[in-house]
């Protein structure tokens, strides 16, 4: 630049070099926010897509017959008197209304042929299951379950006294048993200074409070039900499995077992999952699937 230009005629120039500057960096901002922004409506169509064909693949895995009911027996099954006890959760819940009204309906319904019972469950309440067998044995069509992830406590007990359980390897199947454990707040009471009174009309009418300090009496009351509840458990899995009972009472020590393991000890019947039990069901059905279901 000349020494000797004039004063203003610089500042000119000085403006303009500026402006320009100022014009090609917002360009290349808007060029840049563009680009990132295909990049994201990219792996938006991307995500679109991927989930458009999980969706498809989903649905092609389940495909199902018209004339079959499908029942979900999804997440902790709860009787409505538990439901209004236990606060509001994300955790999935089978409500005992709920199923028995589905199987209920499919065993009315003369265009019904089978009933399948999809679960997924850890367990739930023995008296919400109790209702839910008493539906099942009303129906006289064959039922049929399949365990996805779990099938374990009260899930199973319900999915024995199918006609047949088809699984994965992956599932976890079993848990025999019961519980009736809970937390005990007595000792954190007594840190703060707190103290249970009892004022009852007999000595275990507080018995489970887990604010009274337990007795052992109250731990052998708590443990006869449970016993009894654990026997009826162990003679339905004999009967509806076609088991020994001692040989039910070796395995039913409250712990699940993978699929394999589960049918070689005899409590499912298959491990080839939703793929295996359309082949049974279209070889007695002697019909093609012919819709698309998802749980």
């Amino acid at each position: 630049m000349d020494q000797n230009q004039p004063s203003h005629s610089r500042n000119h120039q000085l403006l303009v070099v500026i402006v320009i500057l100022i014009i090609i960096g917002v360009y290349y901002g808007w060029t840049n926010n563009r680009s990132h922004s295909g990049k994201y409506d990219s792996d938006s169509a991307y995500s679109d897509s991927y989930s458009s064909n999980s969706s498809a693949n989903t649905a092609s895995a389940y495909t199902c017959f018209s004339d079959v009911a499908y029942i979900p027996i999804i997440g902790e099954i709860y009787s409505s008197q538990d439901q209004d006890m236990t606060p509001s959760s994300s955790y999935s819940e089978a409500g005992v209304d709920s199923v028995v009204g589905s199987l209920i309906e499919a065993g009315n319904n003369p265009d019904i042929s089978a009933v399948v019972l999809v679960i997924d469950s850890g367990g739930g309440s023995p008296e919400a299951t109790d209702e839910i067998l008493e539906a099942m044995a009303s129906i006289h069509k064959p039922i049929y379950s399949i365990i996805r992830g779990q099938g374990a406590s009260a899930a199973y007990r319900i999915a024995a006294a199918s006609n047949a359980i088809y699984a994965y390897p992956s599932s976890e199947i079993g848990s025999i048993g019961v519980t009736d454990s809970y937390l005990s707040h007595d000792k954190q009471n007594a840190d703060k200074g707190l103290q249970f009174v009892s004022l009852s009309s007999g000595p275990y009418k507080d018995t489970s409070n887990p604010d009274k300090p337990i007795t052992d009496a109250d731990k052998r009351l708590i443990m006869r039900d449970v016993k009894v509840l654990y026997d009826i458990f162990v003679n339905e899995i004999a009967k509806n499995r076609g088991l020994a009972t001692s040989t039910v009472y070796t395995i039913a020590d409250g712990s699940t077992m993978l699929g394999d393991m589960a049918l070689q000890n005899g409590l499912i019947d298959n491990v080839g999952g939703w793929k295996a039990l359309q082949a049974k069901l279209e070889s007695t059905l002697n019909e093609h699937s012919d819709k698309l279901c998802t749980f």
